[in-house]
């Protein structure tokens, strides 16, 4: 059922989004586009498209939204002189036809007409035109626009906006050339060059008015806003060594001082809480102590370990290899009491609880929801008995400060990223992140919690290498302890030093037959439990248009 879906949802992918599905790796090397002003008013536009396809082609796409009250006409393409065939598909794009394959560059040359695409007035005739916009989905390496007008002259105004801006050339013979270099999707360039209107003198007017003078003032409005622009980006790249470098300052006297504190607490906890054993001492739950040391726990393992910390407390007594019975109820943990109650009254019964109740209970779909709030809600109370010891320090107040500190890295972000200062930028990002990471995640252990932590660090680096010898002379109890710690943590190396300790054990000894006896118990309970989160898991999921010029524009893409 679930393939089928799958096989469903891939289908209407692809009706919905053919393009994006069958989408052509390739790159733009080259773009020119030359614009041959007409003295009608009409604009001959040639442009030269050198592709290079990282994948088999059948041909490339040229989108083309003319302005309003203008047209397109007359389009044609070929490569190398030879023609092209093309469609226009939904009225503005071209797909342009030319099969080839994975490694090839091709030059693609189109020719088209633009139709009243001059805007003829008084003083002036201004071709105000966007050959790309914002709905453009492919990256121009390298752009290059050409305007010609009808004959030579040497009055013309040119402008650009957006990515087009500052980069007009004006030539002797009055032919403009917008070098603009690398062009990324998504972006608007508008270019507007005008030329005296007696250049054109077949062509009607658009309005009877003059606008020399306006277009003037846009050329100096834009050149003042650059100016401004420049002027406030070199304040800001003034002031960004001292402004990021104080933040930069604060961040490292809060990682200096959570190491200071951190090492004064782990010399006053080896002076409150010296310890002379191998084995910690008990100070909380065996489950709560590994949920502590492994802050991700396999529940499989926790709950086994659980199960056999209540046989060792003789909560529950082990009749055989599967089997269970609950001795006492009054337990000292209120999650020892649940798990009794869980294990077995729900999914046992009667206070008894077989391995293969597990099995049984959970192939009963409807159970499924109940077992994992179980399980969330019997871990959730071995959580609160950790947290009930005060381990780690809250800090909130220095937390909440940092957090807020650290957003005034946004608006110097946003700002850097607006003035093109992109170093700073970054450097800006970097220091909100570091600091509202400290904000987030810094809980700085207590005294007692740097203590228990070295112990049972010290406890897993040195049990497998303890001798057998030693280990022999342990109590029965931090014997049975050091086995469930082991299997709880799922410690391949200290569960290999608890299968030769058990190997040594004396079998005649009472303790020591419960104590051989674990690690085959341990196996398959664990088992079980496993297989029980895996069959509930799979049921419940709880398995860990035209934006340029007068609406104009236009992109470049393959099929």
């Amino acid at each position: 059922m679930k393939k089928i879906a799958s096989i469903c949802m891939i289908l209407v992918l692809i009706v919905l989004f053919p393009i994006q599905v069958f989408a052509v790796d390739f790159t733009i090397e080259k773009t020119r586009i030359d614009a041959y002003l007409q003295q009608d008013g009409t604009v001959e536009v040639t442009e030269s498209h050198t592709y290079q396809f990282d994948d088999d082609f059948n041909g490339i796409t040229r989108t083309i939204i003319p302005k309003e009250g203008s047209t397109v006409e007359k389009f044609s393409a070929s490569e190398n002189g030879s023609s092209l065939e093309f469609e226009l598909e939904d009225g503005n794009t071209y797909k342009v036809y030319r099969e080839g394959d994975s490694g090839e560059t091709i030059t693609f040359d189109l020719t088209y007409t633009i139709q009243d695409g001059m805007e003829i007035y008084n003083d002036v005739a201004q071709f105000y035109w966007p050959f790309f916009d914002k709905s453009n989905e492919s990256d121009y390496e390298e752009l290059d626009v050409f305007i010609h007008p009808p004959q030579t002259t040497s009055n013309v105004i040119a402008l650009g906006y957006d990515e087009a801006q500052q980069t007009a050339e004006t030539a002797n013979d009055g032919v403009v050339h917008f070098d603009m270099g690398r062009v990324k999707s998504d972006r608007n360039g508008d270019i507007r060059v005008a030329y005296p209107q007696e250049l054109f003198p077949a062509a009607s007017l658009t309005d009877n008015q003059s606008v020399r003078e306006d277009i003037l003032a846009e050329q100096q409005r834009l050149k003042d806003e650059r100016a401004a622009f420049q002027d406030r980006q070199e304040k800001i790249s003034d002031f960004a060594p001292y402004i990021l470098g104080a933040f930069a300052i604060l961040f490292l006297v809060l990682i200096w001082s959570a190491w200071r504190s951190h090492q004064v607490k782990k010399i006053e906890a080896e002076r409150m809480y010296p310890e002379h054993t191998l084995v910690p001492k008990e100070v909380m739950s065996t489950p709560a102590t590994i949920l502590y040391m492994q802050s991700m726990p396999q529940n499989a393992y926790l709950v086994t370990a659980a199960l056999l910390d209540l046989v060792r407390k003789k909560y529950v007594k082990q009749e055989d290899q599967n089997t269970f019975t609950v001795q006492q109820r009054n337990t000292e943990h209120s999650h020892e009491a649940f798990l009794i109650s869980w294990l077995f009254d729900k999914i046992g019964k009667n206070g008894t609880f077989h391995t293969e109740d597990l099995e049984a209970y959970t192939n009963e779909k409807s159970n499924h929801k109940i077992f994992h709030e179980d399980m969330q809600t019997w871990s959730g109370m071995v959580a609160n008995e950790m947290e009930g010891h005060n381990l780690k320090e809250k800090k909130t107040k220095q937390k909440w400060a940092t957090g807020l500190v650290a957003l005034l890295m946004i608006p110097f972000a946003i700002i850097s990223g607006i003035h093109q200062l992109f170093v700073w930028m970054f450097a800006a990002i970097t220091l909100f992140i570091s600091l509202e990471a400290f904000a987030l995640f810094y809980s700085p252990k207590t005294v007692k919690g740097i203590a228990i932590q070295n112990k049972w660090k010290a406890f897993q680096r040195n049990y497998p290498d303890t001798d057998v010898s030693k280990v022999k002379k342990w109590k029965d109890n931090d014997q049975l302890r050091a086995i469930i710690y082991a299997i709880g943590l799922n410690d391949k190396k200290m569960n290999k030093k608890s299968e030769q300790m058990i190997n040594h054990l004396p079998a005649a000894q009472d303790s020591s037959h419960n104590i051989s006896g674990l690690l085959v118990l341990s196996a398959s309970v664990q088992q079980s439990f496993s297989q029980a989160e895996q069959t509930v898991s799979a049921t419940t999921g709880s398995a860990g248009t035209g934006a340029g010029a007068g609406g104009g524009g236009g992109g470049s893409g393959a099929f």
